[in-house]
């Protein structure tokens, strides 16, 4: 996305299709691993998609949630160059610790996503992001994730609402969230022989 936000803007203005290639939901890596792609949009549809016959990755049992409530912020290149939303990292961050406070009076730890890169998350209440692949990470893991932005996590719910709520915060189908995510990520021959957009054609509309 970075320095691409002025063409996605022109492009949803104008009505022109465009599509979204970012490192995969799992399985990612460059060169190696799994990218994901979308069309007209920076996440892929949740659609109840067929069954999935791609691997999906383990999936913990939920945790205890003995932990704080982590929040993620965005980071400062995904704030500036975000092509819907204004953001700024540190007012998204304060706004959310706010919000979180009139709803429960459990501590909250911010984990800056650069200086945390592929460390373990720990055993967290929940993990309260804007749109990140962490939500994605911690519910592999076990952890409850909220999304306040749009992306796929978000359409699974749970809302902020929620946060005191463990029925509602571990109610999540994550095989369904992760089959939807496999439909969506493809290895770069899967790119180059044209299936991931054939794919992508057909079940994004």
């Amino acid at each position: 996305m970075r320095g691409c936000q002025d063409i996605i803007r022109k492009c949803r203005a104008v009505g022109i299709d465009w599509w979204h290639i970012d490192l995969g939901y799992f399985g990612r890596g460059h060169y190696d691993g799994y990218y994901r792609l979308s069309r007209n949009g920076l996440w892929p549809s949740s659609i109840v998609y067929p069954k999935c016959e791609r691997e999906l990755p383990k999936l913990e049992p939920w945790k205890a949630g003995n932990g704080p409530i982590v929040i993620c912020p965005p980071t400062a290149n995904f704030a500036v160059n975000h092509p819907y939303e204004k953001l700024d990292e540190y007012d998204w961050t304060d706004s959310v610790r706010r919000a979180i406070a009139k709803l429960t009076d459990r501590p909250t730890y911010v984990r800056d996503k650069k200086s945390h890169e592929g460390t373990a998350l720990g055993d967290p209440w929940c993990v309260v992001v804007h749109s990140s692949n962490i939500a994605m990470e911690a519910m592999m893991a076990g952890t409850p994730a909220i999304a306040l932005g749009d992306c796929l996590v978000k359409d699974f719910g749970p809302n902020l609402e929620n946060i005191e709520h463990p029925q509602i915060l571990r109610g999540v189908d994550r095989e369904l969230l992760f089959s939807i995510a496999a439909h969506a990520q493809f290895t770069l021959d899967e790119f180059r022989s044209g299936y991931a957009f054939e794919l992508s054609r057909e079940l994004q509309g």
